[in-house]
C-alpha cells in the first residue's frame, strides 16, 4: 500500500474491515469504515486515531 500510494498521493485508501484498520492506517490510510464503532463508539475511539 505504500507504494501504491507514494505513487499515488492523491488516492485516499480506506479500510473496511475492522480487524486490519489499524496496520491500513499505520502505513498511511486515510480512515476507516466501520461497524464496531456503530456498536462500541468509545472503545473505537480509543483504538483509531
Amino acid at each position: 500500500m505504500t507504494q501504491l500510494l507514494s505513487q499515488r498521493p492523491d488516492l485516499k485508501v480506506l479500510s473496511g474491515d475492522d480487524a486490519i484498520d489499524f496496520a491500513i492506517l499505520a502505513n498511511g490510510g486515510a480512515g476507516i469504515t466501520s461497524v464496531t464503532a456503530n456498536l462500541l463508539p468509545d472503545l473505537k475511539k480509543q483504538t483509531c486515531p
